[in-house]
């Protein structure tokens, strides 16, 4: 739909670019001048306008005034104005606030006709008889066509200033065309918040360990500690779980596209099913889904009712009214430009599908995996995540001189320390987060989305900076010579549809 510009036309602009003044005269002034003379003429404009609506008020009571005048006095003679002249001179006497006492206070209507009818019985004074009725009759009616004409001017002057008061836009005419609010009281269910499994706070995950190395300086460790938490919050979008389908945004989905007046009750009933934006996340996410089996009738309607929502939500506070109104009443133009957005959001989806389909097909067998499993079911595989870089000033004491160690054995310490804390860095986010987990079952997760060659480099990695670690539960029979060594790993290599372990 095309965009009418032309109401800005009626800007008035008193610092335009494009204006040109004289050159001996500052473009500033020029502007400030001119702006001065915009609201100079803008205030003439408004009070002119006021004028001319009294003026109307008074032109109407003064021809009333002025035909009953000349009425009696074409009836009764000169005598009837006399008469009332008479009545309107006591009246003023009578009270003194009819009087007018300033020649900026406007004269009362008694006080106009009083003026009017002394002037005409002064210029008919000299006139007898019948003449002097005559003559009178004569000034009320070139008195009251006089004031006809004037009104007509009036009329012309008046339209003529609320014709150029209108031209432009001023702060006058900025109104409020409507305020509407509203609150709603009722919770939130157009997403099921139990979909996905809640986190572990930073608080379980974190395990304290004791160590027999006394550090110079143990807020280093601390500042390592925060980093790690720093990693932790900016990879916790990695592992976020699509959004699904509440029960109520279930319903929704399965109510036909050509059902408005379903939609519609269904939002009125549940308001947060178009204030979530979610909601729209998850109807699309069905209809991924929908169409990868197969179900493309269904999929394409939760296109529609999830756009439905989404352009609900974004024509503002008064959305769900204005889309009903113009979709829902049967708008063509509107229901075509809505109907195209979820012809082509839909084709997008089953396009991707599509070619995803088109992608298995071809290469049924899932990539191969390395596993980290444990041979013996008396040991456990755990992970020794080091806390941070070693300190600055490192030292090892012990109360056994015989144990205490060199400078070049404490460096020794120092670099093996530095190599496991620079390799822990160079893993995956993902692989950092599920280690610090002590997870199995998670870093299995992790090693499985790798490739095979980088998972063979990271076990590698970990065995040789002693991030892997095992442990033995029960008692060893030292006797056995022929015991398994409790220190064994084996990485498993996982084919579809077959089961063969890799023993390395």
């Amino acid at each position: 739909m095309p965009l009418n510009y032309s109401k800005w036309d009626s800007l008035q602009l008193s610092d335009d670019s494009d204006i040109e003044c004289h050159p001996n005269i500052d473009k500033k002034s020029f502007i400030r001048l001119k702006q001065r003379q915009i609201h100079q003429q803008r205030e003439e404009r408004k009070v002119k306008i006021e004028q001319l609506k009294h003026e109307a008020e008074l032109n109407k009571v003064l021809l009333e005034k002025i035909k009953d005048l000349l009425q009696n006095t074409t009836n009764e003679g000169s005598k009837y104005l006399k008469q009332t002249a008479a009545k309107l001179f006591e009246a003023q006497e009578a009270d003194p606030s009819l009087r007018k006492t300033s020649d900026d206070k406007e004269p009362t209507i008694d006080q106009m006709i009083f003026n009017l009818i002394t002037q005409v019985l002064s210029k008919i004074k000299d006139q007898k008889g019948d003449d002097h009725d005559q003559a009178a009759r004569k000034e009320l009616e070139f008195h009251l066509n006089r004031l006809t004409e004037r009104e007509s001017k009036r009329v012309i002057e008046l339209e003529k200033a609320q014709a150029e008061a209108k031209r432009y836009i001023t702060s006058e005419d900025v109104h409020d065309g409507f305020d509407v609010s509203y609150v709603d009281k009722t919770p939130s269910a157009a997403i099921d918040e139990t979909v996905s499994q809640p986190k572990k706070t930073k608080s379980t995950t974190k395990k304290v360990k004791s160590t027999k190395v006394e550090l110079l300086n143990p807020k280093s460790q601390d500042s390592g500690e925060v980093e790690e938490e720093d990693s932790e919050d900016d990879d916790e979008d990695d592992d976020e779980e699509l959004p699904r389908l509440s029960e109520s945004a279930a319903k929704f989905a399965k109510i036909k596209s050509s059902d408005y007046s379903s939609s519609l009750s269904a939002i009125q009933k549940d308001p947060s099913l178009y204030l979530e934006e979610q909601t729209t996340d998850a109807l699309l996410v069905e209809a991924f889904e929908s169409e990868m089996k197969g179900k493309g009738k269904y999929a394409k309607n939760c296109v529609h009712q999830g756009l439905l929502l989404q352009y609900c939500r974004k024509l503002g506070r008064d959305g769900v009214r204005l889309f009903f109104e113009k979709v829902g009443a049967g708008s063509l133009k509107a229901i075509q430009v809505f109907i195209d957005d979820v012809n082509t959001t839909y084709e997008r989806i089953s396009s991707r599908c599509a070619t995803i389909k088109e992608e298995r097909a071809k290469d049924p067998e899932p990539k191969e995996q390395i596993q980290l499993v444990a041979t013996n079911p008396n040991t456990s595989i755990t992970f020794e995540v080091p806390d941070g870089p070693p300190p600055p000033n490192l030292e090892i004491t012990s109360d056994d001189q015989e144990l205490k160690l060199t400078d070049a054995e404490i460096e020794e310490v120092r670099r093996v320390l530095t190599d496991r804390w620079e390799t822990f860095n160079s893993f995956p986010k993902k692989l950092q987060k599920a280690l610090k987990s002590k997870d199995l079952e998670r870093v299995n997760k992790v090693l499985g989305s790798l490739e095979l060659e980088e998972a063979e480099k990271v076990v590698g990695d970990l065995d040789r900076v002693g991030i892997l670690s095992f442990s033995e539960s029960g008692i060893i029979d030292g006797t056995k010579h022929d015991q398994e060594d409790p220190k064994s790993l084996e990485i498993k290599q996982v084919e579809a549809e077959k089961n063969e372990s890799l023993d390395v």
